[in-house]
């Protein structure tokens, strides 16, 4: 497989979402990226159990938002751009009413939330 067609494989496996007026491609996370966001979540406070589970803090909401679009968001090469300390800067500083619907989606695309 050539570096062309891997790209184009990569890209077949994304959404493309619009929030904001802007369009984002999101990508499945590696099972690296999942271990990743596991142990960022191992951190945070929880109240509730099993299905109705949710974080304490809606700050931590925000911020877990934020480490799975960064290692979701594809630019249009396919690459992570934005899993970095700067590309996770730049996350946060998307407005709520538009990190919180891609942080869903990109959250839905990975598994990790039940499509209601």
């Amino acid at each position: 497989m050539n570096l062309e067609s891997l790209r184009q494989k990569i890209l077949s496996q994304t959404k493309t979402v619009e929030v904001g007026g802007a369009t984002y491609r999101i990508g499945k996370m590696s099972a690296v990226d999942g271990l990743e966001v596991n142990a960022y979540l191992s951190g945070l406070e929880w109240v509730g159990e099993g299905e109705s589970r949710t974080l304490k803090n809606k700050a931590d909401i925000a911020r877990f938002y934020i480490v799975v679009l960064s290692k979701s968001i594809l630019n249009d090469s396919g690459a992570k751009d934005l899993d970095t300390d700067e590309g996770r800067g730049l996350l946060s500083q998307l407005p709520q009413d538009e990190l919180l619907p891609l942080g869903e989606a990109a959250c839905e695309w990975n598994g990790m939330q039940k499509k209601s």
